[in-house]
Order: structure tokens, then C-alpha cells, then sequence
């Protein structure tokens, strides 16, 4: 696809329908002509983005560090997070130098 936007989406957590939304989302995009790929490895995303190759982010996520209350124990393993310095640096790298970056916040 010959001057597609290329879109990286981040995504996964608890709470919602992430695994359906997002390749939804990747449909919806392609209609506009943004090629997208989705991962839900947040730090391997990063890495790919900070490879070049990418105009566009976007975050489809709900991911934290989950420590506030032992109801979210059984996600932990799975899906909590905090960004690494270096996921930070590759992401203030590619927004700072002109990458687009599209927040998708659960409602």
C-alpha cells in the first residue's frame, strides 16, 4: 500500500474487550488508509518504533502497575506494567521528532 499511514497500536489490559477492539480499530483505520500492526507487548512496541517504519502511534491500553488493591492479584502476571526508562526515551523520541501519537482511552 503505496503512502499509507503506518500505525503502531499498542494495546491490552483487563476491563474491556481489547482483543476484539483492537483488530476492530485495525479495520476501521485501514478504511482510512492507515496500515496498522497491534501488539500488546507495550516495551516490544517501543523497540519497533524506535526502528523507524512507524508515522503514527496509538494506545488502546489500560495498563498499570495494579498495587492499589488485591482484587487485580490474578492480572498482575499478565498485564501490569510500568514503562521502562528506555520505553519512555523511544517514545518521547518518535512524538518530539514528529511522530504522531493517538490516545485511545475505554469508555
Amino acid at each position: 500500500m503505496s503512502g499509507a499511514v503506518r500505525n503502531l497500536i499498542l494495546t491490552g489490559g483487563i476491563g474491556h474487550p481489547f482483543a476484539d477492539a483492537a483488530p476492530a480499530l485495525e479495520g476501521i483505520l485501514a478504511g482510512a488508509g492507515v496500515v496498522s500492526t497491534v501488539t500488546d507487548d507495550i516495551e516490544g512496541g517501543l523497540a519497533a518504533l524506535e526502528q523507524g517504519g512507524f508515522d503514527l502511534l496509538t494506545v488502546y491500553a489500560l495498563r498499570w502497575r495494579m498495587l492499589g488493591s488485591e482484587k487485580y492479584a490474578p492480572h498482575r502476571e499478565r498485564w501490569a506494567f510500568s514503562l521502562s526508562p528506555d520505553g519512555r526515551r523511544r517514545l518521547w523520541n518518535f512524538v518530539t521528532g514528529g511522530g504522531g501519537c493517538w490516545a485511545c482511552t475505554p469508555r
